[in-house]
């Protein structure tokens, strides 16, 4: 019950986007000077009757902050010493949208680290902040080089993408995934490999509800380059799908292989074609990853066949809410099917005809409607036109 608490809070905490470093203090009481402005020790005191923070005022000026509600490698209180209103010295307690805390650390007027915990240890010491386990994140030109940092949040329609990256010597080894929305909370991870990356739900064997597919399932991208590449989909270590993808522009000729062909109309006006040629299938568990309680995995993977597959870095500003929904510049995407040979079965298939277009669209390996020379507009209005009927 308490969770479902904390992640209302929570999930109430992104909407209003708090200011993590303008924290607006309240005090037990107030001691003013004959100026009206703060003076002396101000003190608030916790719901548990526990003292929280100490403030130390001179003419209205924050001079020093003690903070008694965590526990850092074993320094309790934290306490920061300003110069001129800007933090100097110590250990200076803020917290983020989700009121995660955020503690920075200063050296002589010198930002050296700052200490956080992850949302699943926030959720788990609820109440019991004393308990969270800290990590120390320094930075190196002004970037992460080791430690964990919590990015900005990303809108999915109705629910919010929150994700934490993990950095050693500078590049992003992994990434924890919260999905949320009201009284919801789910987290799938990313692993960063040598040429690619993993996306995986780590299984819950003492899940309360047995209607929900707790299985470890992966979905594990390896790319030759940038245009090039492999999708394995699997669950607990049994394939269940694997295919190659390969993007060209459409003047390309098809590989005559089983699969299917993407054809991505951008806003500005270029098309992507994406073949994904099928190189094996487990039915049987393709199924049951589609079954009526499959996990958010199967979701991730259905969303990778729907658009470029995302060419995630571990060293640059990664667009992580490609992982769960659409590519935003992306206003059009139609799909043929293939058999063995390279024969269309089903779909459109696009062909470039110098500055014009041509348009198949098949049904059974049977062309059910034809049309060339074809301006890009009159183009998309007939694939939307197709896509309605």
């Amino acid at each position: 019950m308490k969770k479902i608490i904390l992640l209302f809070l929570l999930f109430n905490a992104v909407i209003s986007h708090s200011q993590n470093k303008n924290m607006k203090y309240e005090y037990d009481q107030e001691k003013l000077n004959g100026a009206g402005q703060r003076e002396g020790e101000l003190i608030h005191t916790s719901y548990n009757e526990m003292t929280e923070y100490k403030h130390l005022y001179k003419e209205g000026k924050l001079i020093q902050a003690e903070n008694y509600r965590y526990n850092l490698e074993g320094i309790k209180p934290l306490i920061g010493k300003y110069k001129n209103e800007k933090p100097f010295e110590g250990y200076f307690v803020y917290s983020n949208e989700l009121e995660i805390p955020l503690i920075d650390y200063y050296e002589n007027g010198i930002f050296k680290a700052q200490y956080t915990c992850s949302l699943l240890d926030l959720m788990q010491y609820e109440g019991q902040e004393f308990n969270l386990k800290f990590t120390k994140t320094t930075y190196k030109n002004n970037k992460p080089d080791n430690g964990l940092v919590h990015t900005d949040e990303f809108r999915l329609g109705e629910a919010h993408l929150l994700v934490s990256e993990y950095y050693t010597d500078g590049k992003i080894t992994n990434a924890d995934f919260w999905i949320m929305a009201m009284h919801y909370a789910e987290l799938i991870k990313l692993k960063f490999l040598p040429k690619g990356y993993t996306i995986y739900k780590e299984s819950l064997p003492n899940a309360e509800d047995e209607a929900i597919d707790n299985k470890f399932r992966s979905i594990t991208i390896e790319f030759e380059d940038s245009k090039n590449g492999n999708v394995l989909f699997e669950v607990e270590n049994k394939l269940i799908a694997k295919s190659q993808f390969s993007y060209s522009d459409i003047s390309q000729k098809i590989k005559p292989s089983k699969g299917f062909i993407s054809y991505f109309f951008f806003n500005d006006d270029q098309i992507l074609m994406a073949q994904n040629v099928t190189l094996e299938t487990n039915k049987e568990l393709y199924k049951e990853a589609y079954g009526p309680n499959s996990n958010l995995i199967s979701q991730v993977f259905l969303m990778m066949n729907n658009q470029p597959i995302p060419y995630f870095s571990n060293e640059g500003k990664n667009d992580y809410s490609l992982v769960l929904e659409l590519d935003e510049s992306i206003n059009t995407h139609v799909a043929l099917y293939v058999d063995e040979k390279g024969n269309p079965v089903r779909g459109f298939l696009i062909e470039q005809q110098s500055d014009k277009y041509k348009y198949t669209q098949y049904e059974d390996s049977k062309i059910v409607s034809k049309k060339d020379s074809l301006t890009l507009e009159s183009l998309k209005k007939l694939i939307l036109n197709a896509k309605q009927q």
